[in-house]
């Protein structure tokens, strides 16, 4: 899916930054539940590159929501010089998508597809599959920090956003190591362990 994206881009797709971003997120999520039976060196520096690629898109992305909610607040106010302020936010909108399409075009881009596309090969520490208890172990770690979250932010009746926003990452964390389980092993006791929670 990450290496589709400069043709997403290319077209005006309006998800198409939404869901790059979302891709490297869920990649960056499932690599560090699994980190521990990685390469250390080779999912850091992995780690790194989805790092930058992220943040870069989280430009983007946000100059979009920007640009998007100042076209709605303007819509139901009368605001003086909303022509100008819509203007700024689509300049400024406009902008960090050319400096998505250099990122595609970019070196360090092209070798971070090609990072992924060995990804198999090379990160491991040993041979793994699925229903090894090394990986359900760590796939009831993303439970348990889920859990711990959820602890912290409730019952307390004034949870923080903070609170709130950790439970979201991390009940997150849980549903994108389900669904690298069961992508790779649909029948597998890992994925069935999942299904129940």
């Amino acid at each position: 899916r990450l290496a589709s994206g400069a043709a997403a881009i290319s077209c005006r797709d309006p998800e198409a930054v939404h869901d790059q971003r979302g891709a490297a997120r869920r990649l960056t999520s499932v690599l560090r539940c699994l980190g521990p039976l990685l390469r250390e060196k080779r999912s850091e520096a992995l780690l790194a590159e989805l790092d930058w690629f992220t943040t870069t898109l989280g430009r983007a992305r946000d100059a979009e929501v920007v640009r998007d909610q100042v076209a709605l607040r303007l819509e139901q106010l009368e605001v003086e010089h909303a022509e100008a302020l819509m203007t700024h936010a689509t300049t400024d909108a406009d902008t960090q998508l050319r400096r998505i399409g250099r990122l595609y075009r970019s070196r360090r881009y092209r070798a971070l597809v090609d990072q992924l596309g060995h990804l198999g090969a090379h990160l491991w520490k040993r041979r793994l599959t699925v229903d090894d208890p090394a990986v359900a172990r760590r796939l009831e770690w993303t439970v348990q920090r889920a859990r711990a979250a959820q602890a912290q932010a409730f019952p307390a009746p004034d949870a923080q956003v903070g609170e709130l926003h950790r439970l979201r990452r991390r009940l997150k964390d849980m549903r994108y190591a389900a669904q690298a389980a069961a992508e790779a092993d649909p029948t597998g006791a890992a994925t069935q362990a999942f299904g129940d929670i």
